[in-house]
């Protein structure tokens, strides 16, 4: 049991590893689509704000559109990566292999993840730092999650 569980741990980590390698790889690619998420953002609420940036509803602005971007990145790469084995002719290898695709399937999804993740948070210093965005943390908003 405990062989069967670290054999798996294994492959999930190998391929979160191999994916986090390929986005080091192509860190100006990462680079540049924080830029272009940033400046649209910034284009968004200058237009939408009738061409004046009102500071009081940034915070609630900003986060809504780091949900969203979050969410439409985490789900967009997965099915992206999906989509371009299938048109390599490389999706059938997963099936064929002696792992179960649901293994590595995981193992990208956790990588997908961290580097949502990590993107999401170079967006949010690319545009918390130079707007003076002040988010409201307080423990009552965690408190009534529970």
């Amino acid at each position: 049991m405990w062989l069967k569980v670290s054999m798996s741990l294994r492959i999930i980590l190998n391929e979160t590893h191999k994916r986090l390698l390929l986005l080091w790889d192509y860190k100006f690619d990462t680079l540049m689509q924080a830029l272009i998420i940033s400046l649209i953002f910034l284009g968004a609420i200058f237009f939408l704000g009738k061409e004046r940036i009102d500071q009081q509803q940034l915070p609630g602005q900003f986060l809504g559109y780091v949900i969203w971007v979050y969410a439409r990145m985490a789900t967009k790469n997965l099915s992206d990566d999906i989509i371009a084995e299938a048109q390599a002719g490389t999706l059938e290898q997963m099936y064929m292999s002696p792992v179960r695709p649901e293994l590595l399937l995981v193992g990208r999804m956790i990588a997908f993840t961290i580097s949502t993740t990590l993107v999401i948070c170079l967006i949010a210093c690319v545009l918390v730092i130079p707007l003076h965005i002040d988010i409201p943390l307080r423990w009552g908003v965690f408190r009534s999650c529970w």
